[in-house]
Protein backbone atom coordinates (compact mmCIF):
# COMPACT_ATOMS: atom_id res chain seq x y z
CA UNK A 1 0.00 0.00 0.00
CA UNK A 2 1.37 3.32 -1.37
CA UNK A 3 1.68 6.06 1.77
CA UNK A 4 0.30 9.69 0.30
CA UNK A 5 2.52 12.32 1.58
CA UNK A 6 0.09 13.76 4.30
CA UNK A 7 0.16 9.92 5.55
CA UNK A 8 3.88 10.13 6.09
CA UNK A 9 3.98 13.36 7.15
CA UNK A 10 1.99 11.71 9.97
CA UNK A 11 3.54 8.79 10.46
CA UNK A 12 6.86 11.29 11.07
CA UNK A 13 5.13 13.80 13.41
CA UNK A 14 4.23 10.60 15.74
CA UNK A 15 7.65 8.77 15.79
CA UNK A 16 9.46 9.04 18.62
CA UNK A 17 12.30 8.42 17.21
CA UNK A 18 12.35 10.70 14.22
CA UNK A 19 13.85 14.30 15.05
CA UNK A 20 11.75 17.35 15.16
CA UNK A 21 13.86 18.40 11.81
CA UNK A 22 13.35 15.35 9.97
CA UNK A 23 9.74 15.57 10.23
CA UNK A 24 9.28 19.21 9.48
CA UNK A 25 10.96 18.61 5.99
CA UNK A 26 8.50 16.35 5.74
CA UNK A 27 5.84 18.70 6.06
CA UNK A 28 7.99 20.83 3.71
CA UNK A 29 7.37 18.47 1.20
CA UNK A 30 3.33 18.53 1.63
CA UNK A 31 3.38 22.57 1.83
CA UNK A 32 5.25 23.48 -1.57
CA UNK A 33 2.90 20.99 -3.27
CA UNK A 34 0.14 22.57 -1.70
CA UNK A 35 2.06 25.92 -2.43
CA UNK A 36 0.89 26.80 0.91
CA UNK A 37 3.15 29.81 1.17
CA UNK A 38 2.47 30.86 5.01
CA UNK A 39 2.74 27.29 5.82
CA UNK A 40 6.35 26.80 3.74
CA UNK A 41 7.56 30.30 5.75
CA UNK A 42 6.39 28.72 8.95
CA UNK A 43 8.19 25.28 8.12
CA UNK A 44 11.45 26.78 6.89
CA UNK A 45 11.47 29.16 9.87
CA UNK A 46 11.46 26.78 12.28
CA UNK A 47 14.38 25.12 10.35
CA UNK A 48 16.12 27.85 9.65
CA UNK A 49 15.51 30.43 12.56
CA UNK A 50 13.46 33.60 12.39
CA UNK A 51 14.11 36.75 11.67
CA UNK A 52 14.54 39.37 14.83
CA UNK A 53 12.71 41.33 13.31
CA UNK A 54 9.28 39.15 12.68
CA UNK A 55 6.86 38.07 15.30
CA UNK A 56 7.15 34.38 16.25
CA UNK A 57 4.82 32.17 16.91
CA UNK A 58 2.88 32.18 20.57
CA UNK A 59 4.54 29.00 21.40
CA UNK A 60 7.96 31.26 20.83
CA UNK A 61 7.03 33.97 22.61
CA UNK A 62 9.37 34.31 25.91
CA UNK A 63 6.64 36.19 28.22
CA UNK A 64 7.68 36.47 31.48
CA UNK A 65 10.70 34.39 32.15
CA UNK A 66 12.79 34.67 35.30
CA UNK A 67 15.71 36.61 35.28
CA UNK A 68 19.06 35.56 36.96
CA UNK A 69 21.27 38.36 38.75
CA UNK A 70 24.84 37.63 39.58
CA UNK A 71 25.95 40.58 42.44
CA UNK A 72 29.75 41.04 43.01
CA UNK A 73 30.92 42.19 45.98
CA UNK A 74 34.32 42.62 47.97
CA UNK A 75 36.86 39.62 47.95
CA UNK A 76 35.62 38.49 44.48
CA UNK A 77 32.46 37.40 46.49
CA UNK A 78 29.83 36.61 44.44
CA UNK A 79 25.88 35.35 44.71
CA UNK A 80 23.21 35.35 42.91
CA UNK A 81 19.03 36.00 42.70
CA UNK A 82 16.72 34.85 41.12
CA UNK A 83 13.13 37.26 39.94
CA UNK A 84 10.26 37.58 37.74
CA UNK A 85 9.59 40.52 36.21
CA UNK A 86 6.66 41.14 37.92
CA UNK A 87 8.74 41.59 40.62
CA UNK A 88 10.72 44.95 39.04
CA UNK A 89 9.53 48.25 38.27
CA UNK A 90 7.80 48.25 35.17
CA UNK A 91 10.53 50.48 33.23
CA UNK A 92 12.87 47.13 34.02
CA UNK A 93 10.14 44.64 32.84
CA UNK A 94 11.98 43.26 29.54
CA UNK A 95 9.96 43.64 26.39
CA UNK A 96 7.73 41.17 25.21
CA UNK A 97 10.21 40.39 22.30
CA UNK A 98 13.44 39.95 24.25
CA UNK A 99 12.88 36.50 25.37
CA UNK A 100 11.37 35.33 21.93
CA UNK A 101 12.84 32.51 21.09
CA UNK A 102 14.00 32.46 17.57
CA UNK A 103 16.41 30.13 16.81
CA UNK A 104 16.10 26.85 14.79
CA UNK A 105 14.31 24.46 16.32
CA UNK A 106 17.51 21.88 16.02
CA UNK A 107 19.20 24.41 18.61
CA UNK A 108 16.53 24.52 20.82
CA UNK A 109 16.37 20.70 20.95
CA UNK A 110 19.35 19.95 21.69
CA UNK A 111 19.33 22.46 24.54
CA UNK A 112 16.05 20.51 25.12
CA UNK A 113 17.88 17.52 25.33
CA UNK A 114 20.89 18.81 27.20
CA UNK A 115 21.69 16.17 29.94
CA UNK A 116 23.48 18.76 32.74
CA UNK A 117 20.89 20.01 34.30
CA UNK A 118 21.09 23.82 33.64
CA UNK A 119 19.18 25.64 32.07
CA UNK A 120 20.20 27.71 29.09
CA UNK A 121 20.04 31.69 29.22
CA UNK A 122 19.92 34.80 27.53
CA UNK A 123 22.16 37.34 28.23
CA UNK A 124 20.53 40.79 28.93
CA UNK A 125 21.89 44.05 27.69
CA UNK A 126 24.47 46.25 29.26
CA UNK A 127 22.01 49.12 29.15
CA UNK A 128 19.64 47.01 31.21
CA UNK A 129 22.17 46.40 33.64
CA UNK A 130 22.95 50.04 33.87
CA UNK A 131 19.22 50.87 34.43
CA UNK A 132 18.63 47.95 37.08
CA UNK A 133 21.41 49.45 39.24
CA UNK A 134 20.20 53.28 39.46
CA UNK A 135 16.97 51.87 40.51
CA UNK A 136 19.00 49.39 43.40
CA UNK A 137 20.76 52.57 44.61
CA UNK A 138 17.49 54.17 45.25
CA UNK A 139 16.10 51.03 46.62
CA UNK A 140 13.57 50.53 44.02
CA UNK A 141 14.88 46.83 42.84
CA UNK A 142 15.95 43.92 44.46
CA UNK A 143 19.56 44.24 45.30
CA UNK A 144 22.42 42.68 48.07
CA UNK A 145 23.84 44.75 50.67
CA UNK A 146 27.70 46.03 49.32
CA UNK A 147 27.12 44.50 46.26
CA UNK A 148 26.48 45.46 42.46
CA UNK A 149 24.52 43.32 39.84
CA UNK A 150 27.38 42.86 37.17
CA UNK A 151 25.75 40.30 35.42
CA UNK A 152 21.89 39.39 34.34
CA UNK A 153 20.42 36.59 32.37
CA UNK A 154 16.79 35.45 31.11
CA UNK A 155 16.56 32.19 32.27
CA UNK A 156 14.52 29.39 29.85
CA UNK A 157 13.62 26.12 31.96
CA UNK A 158 14.25 23.45 30.00
CA UNK A 159 10.96 22.36 30.61
CA UNK A 160 9.50 25.75 28.54
CA UNK A 161 12.12 24.16 25.50
CA UNK A 162 10.80 20.34 25.70
CA UNK A 163 6.99 21.91 25.87
CA UNK A 164 7.28 24.41 23.29
CA UNK A 165 8.78 21.57 20.57
CA UNK A 166 5.87 19.14 21.69
CA UNK A 167 3.28 22.11 20.80
CA UNK A 168 5.33 22.72 17.21
CA UNK A 169 4.43 18.54 16.73
CA UNK A 170 1.02 18.88 17.63
CA UNK A 171 0.49 21.78 15.83
CA UNK A 172 2.12 20.23 12.43
CA UNK A 173 0.17 17.19 13.79
CA UNK A 174 -3.51 18.81 13.51
CA UNK A 175 -2.47 20.81 10.35
CA UNK A 176 -1.96 17.68 8.55
CA UNK A 177 -4.86 16.03 9.81
CA UNK A 178 -6.86 19.20 8.93
CA UNK A 179 -5.40 18.40 5.54
CA UNK A 180 -6.69 15.28 5.00
CA UNK A 181 -9.79 15.75 5.80
CA UNK A 182 -10.44 17.92 2.89
CA UNK A 183 -8.34 15.62 0.73
CA UNK A 184 -5.88 12.77 0.96
CA UNK A 185 -4.60 13.75 -2.44
CA UNK A 186 -2.92 17.37 -0.73
CA UNK A 187 0.67 17.71 -0.90
CA UNK A 188 1.06 14.60 -3.87
CA UNK A 189 2.51 15.84 -7.39
CA UNK A 190 0.07 17.06 -9.15
CA UNK A 191 -2.76 17.07 -5.97
CA UNK A 192 -4.90 20.05 -5.35
CA UNK A 193 -3.26 23.61 -4.13
CA UNK A 194 -4.84 26.53 -1.87
CA UNK A 195 -5.56 27.87 -5.20
CA UNK A 196 -7.43 25.17 -6.83
CA UNK A 197 -9.43 24.53 -3.34
CA UNK A 198 -10.53 27.10 -1.41
CA UNK A 199 -11.39 24.23 1.73
CA UNK A 200 -7.65 23.47 1.44
CA UNK A 201 -7.16 27.19 1.43
CA UNK A 202 -9.33 27.51 4.72
CA UNK A 203 -7.85 24.56 6.64
CA UNK A 204 -4.31 26.15 6.39
CA UNK A 205 -5.31 29.83 7.43
CA UNK A 206 -7.62 28.59 10.23
CA UNK A 207 -4.75 27.03 11.46
CA UNK A 208 -2.13 29.87 10.77
CA UNK A 209 -4.68 32.59 12.58
CA UNK A 210 -4.27 30.04 16.02
CA UNK A 211 -0.59 29.49 15.73
CA UNK A 212 0.22 33.46 15.08
CA UNK A 213 -2.78 34.44 17.38
CA UNK A 214 -4.83 36.61 14.73
CA UNK A 215 -6.89 39.26 16.53
CA UNK A 216 -10.12 38.00 18.52
CA UNK A 217 -13.05 40.80 18.24
CA UNK A 218 -14.78 40.82 21.34
CA UNK A 219 -17.84 42.85 21.81
CA UNK A 220 -17.91 45.15 25.62
CA UNK A 221 -19.77 47.54 27.23
CA UNK A 222 -22.99 49.36 27.46
CA UNK A 223 -22.89 50.36 23.65
CA UNK A 224 -21.20 46.61 22.35
CA UNK A 225 -18.18 48.77 21.13
CA UNK A 226 -16.20 46.41 19.07
CA UNK A 227 -12.44 45.72 20.73
CA UNK A 228 -10.07 44.05 18.97
CA UNK A 229 -7.31 41.53 21.41
CA UNK A 230 -4.32 39.38 20.61
CA UNK A 231 -3.57 36.00 22.59
CA UNK A 232 -1.28 37.85 25.73
CA UNK A 233 -2.28 41.25 24.89
CA UNK A 234 -2.69 41.94 28.70
CA UNK A 235 -2.35 45.60 28.27
CA UNK A 236 -5.09 45.60 25.48
CA UNK A 237 -7.29 43.66 27.78
CA UNK A 238 -6.83 46.22 30.86
CA UNK A 239 -8.00 48.89 28.56
CA UNK A 240 -11.04 46.95 27.60
CA UNK A 241 -12.19 46.79 30.69
CA UNK A 242 -12.34 50.27 31.70
CA UNK A 243 -15.61 49.68 29.58
CA UNK A 244 -17.12 47.78 32.25
CA UNK A 245 -15.18 48.41 35.63
CA UNK A 246 -14.33 51.70 37.82
CA UNK A 247 -10.53 52.65 37.98
CA UNK A 248 -10.68 50.53 41.19
CA UNK A 249 -12.06 47.59 39.16
CA UNK A 250 -8.53 47.67 36.33
CA UNK A 251 -6.22 48.20 39.19
CA UNK A 252 -7.82 44.96 40.84
CA UNK A 253 -7.66 42.96 37.26
CA UNK A 254 -4.01 44.23 37.25
CA UNK A 255 -2.66 43.12 40.65
CA UNK A 256 -4.73 40.15 40.25
CA UNK A 257 -3.17 38.54 36.91
CA UNK A 258 0.26 39.75 38.74
CA UNK A 259 -0.51 37.37 41.39
CA UNK A 260 -1.44 34.96 40.06
CA UNK A 261 1.97 35.26 37.77
CA UNK A 262 0.74 36.43 34.45
CA UNK A 263 -2.18 33.99 33.70
CA UNK A 264 -5.78 33.69 35.28
CA UNK A 265 -5.81 31.57 38.33
CA UNK A 266 -7.23 31.97 41.79
CA UNK A 267 -6.52 35.74 42.52
CA UNK A 268 -8.47 36.29 39.01
CA UNK A 269 -11.32 34.14 39.25
CA UNK A 270 -11.23 35.59 42.91
CA UNK A 271 -12.25 39.71 41.36
CA UNK A 272 -15.03 37.95 39.16
CA UNK A 273 -16.85 36.81 41.67
CA UNK A 274 -16.51 40.45 43.19
CA UNK A 275 -17.50 41.59 39.77
CA UNK A 276 -20.39 39.21 39.45
CA UNK A 277 -22.05 40.56 42.79
CA UNK A 278 -21.78 43.96 41.94
CA UNK A 279 -18.71 45.17 43.12
CA UNK A 280 -16.39 47.67 40.87
CA UNK A 281 -19.78 48.61 39.02
CA UNK A 282 -19.99 51.57 36.51
CA UNK A 283 -22.48 54.20 36.71
CA UNK A 284 -23.51 53.95 33.43
CA UNK A 285 -26.36 51.54 33.96
CA UNK A 286 -24.54 48.23 32.73
CA UNK A 287 -25.89 45.66 34.52
CA UNK A 288 -23.84 43.45 36.68
CA UNK A 289 -24.07 40.11 34.76
CA UNK A 290 -22.90 42.21 31.66
CA UNK A 291 -20.03 43.63 32.85
CA UNK A 292 -18.84 39.81 34.73
CA UNK A 293 -20.12 38.46 30.63
CA UNK A 294 -17.52 41.30 29.35
CA UNK A 295 -14.84 40.58 31.65
CA UNK A 296 -15.02 36.41 31.10
CA UNK A 297 -15.10 37.75 27.21
CA UNK A 298 -11.78 39.48 27.72
CA UNK A 299 -9.89 37.57 29.45
CA UNK A 300 -10.87 34.16 26.78
CA UNK A 301 -9.65 36.27 24.16
CA UNK A 302 -6.21 37.41 25.86
CA UNK A 303 -5.98 33.90 27.12
CA UNK A 304 -7.54 31.08 25.29
CA UNK A 305 -9.14 28.39 27.10
CA UNK A 306 -10.23 30.59 30.12
CA UNK A 307 -14.07 29.99 31.00
CA UNK A 308 -14.28 32.07 33.63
Amino acid sequence: MTTTPLGRAVELLTDPSVSITDALRGLLVVSRRIAAEDMTKWVKSELEGYPEDERVPIYRRGGRLPISLRFDGPGGFRDTMRVMPSDLPRELQPSDSLGDLIQPIAELAALASNDEGKDPALQMPMAWIGLYREFASKGQAPSMAMMNLNNATMVIPQTLLIGMIDRVKSFALDLVLDLEGVSLEAGAPGGPTVETSKALASAVTINFNQVYAANSTVAVGQNASVTQLTIGDVSGLLEAARALLTEDGVTALSEALEKDGGEPAAETRDLLDRVKTGAYALTTGLATNGAYDGLVALLGAVFPGFGG
